[in-house]
């Protein structure tokens, strides 16, 4: 049938094939989950649905965790950022406990109105107590200052070497 007009069952104009939705017959929308920080916006009769940013908000020292859910909603879940502790009023505030000097907090806190946050110290040095101190040279061999679980054996145990 070369040189017809195609209408699809249901449709009040012809087939564009370059605008599948220029007509009134059903077509599916992409329901499919976005990635993190976006939402999808809902298909009409001249699109299919497409991912956005999340604008629905979150506080300062946060990011997005989720996308939106349900699919079609812009409310991406957030979490504080590393050195950040979520308060009752949902703000992110920074970390207050103590730490090494040369420390990083490495994660955010966990308990609301506690602003204690986990912490770590840099690569090539191990904490002892409230001490970042330097790896020995043998350490990568397997040779650390601090025990070490060796589950080679059927029996779990502590070497210290």
């Amino acid at each position: 049938m070369a040189g017809s007009t195609v209408v699809p069952p249901l449709a009040d104009k012809p087939f564009d094939p370059d605008r599948p939705y220029s007509y009134t017959a059903c077509l599916y929308c992409n329901v499919s989950a976005c990635g993190i920080g976006q939402y999808r916006v809902r298909c009409n009769a001249s699109n299919d649905s497409y991912c956005a940013a999340c604008q629905s908000g979150k506080p300062a020292h946060s990011h997005y965790t989720s996308p939106g859910d349900p699919v079609f909603e812009d409310n991406c879940g957030w979490g504080c950022d590393d050195g950040y502790s979520q308060a009752s009023d949902g703000t992110c505030v920074p970390c207050t406990n103590d730490i090494p000097l040369g420390a990083n907090y490495s994660g955010p806190g966990s308990v609301l109105d506690l602003p204690f946050c986990p912490w770590g110290c840099p690569s090539g040095m191990y904490a002892d107590g409230m001490e970042c101190k330097q790896l020995p040279e043998e350490c990568p061999a397997g040779k650390c200052p601090f025990p070490r679980l060796d589950l080679s054996q059927s029996n779990a145990r502590l070497d210290n070497p």
